[in-house]
């Protein structure tokens, strides 16, 4: 298997911190920039191209890079459906932090139940790279 390497393939800009680093007239030249790009994919019968950010902040920034390597190198079914079963349990988990100590009213779910649905998750899929 061969080494995975990140490589710089996109250009990324935060709308927020686009708005607040460039002038209006600037924010009208980087739409048009982009516009022109988006028009010379679809003259060349590509696609419009659709993305998806993951901020390195977020918890799941090193499981979705972990997913891009192993699509890199070629993975089954059963690896996706274990990667999405991680990329659940990190989310639930992530939920139960944020609720934790906050949970004076009857109403609201328990971080303790949202732990246990994300531990009863299925754990025994394998993961299927070839």
């Amino acid at each position: 298997m061969s080494t995975f390497h990140r490589e710089f393939r996109y250009w990324v800009a935060k709308v927020s911190d686009a708005n607040a680093a460039l002038t209006e007239q600037e924010r009208g030249q980087l739409a048009a920039l982009m516009q022109k790009v988006a028009a010379h994919r679809e003259v060349a019968g590509k696609t419009p191209l659709e993305c998806v950010v993951v901020e390195s902040d977020w918890p799941i920034h090193d499981s979705t890079w972990a997913a891009v390597e192993r699509l890199s190198h070629g993975l089954t079914v059963e690896c996706l459906d274990k990667l999405r079963l991680e990329h659940s349990m990190a989310a639930l988990n992530t939920l139960a932090d944020s609720i934790e100590g906050h949970e004076e009213s009857s109403d609201l779910i328990s971080s303790q139940s949202i732990r246990d649905c994300a531990n009863n998750l299925p754990k025994d899929l394998e993961l299927g790279i070839f």
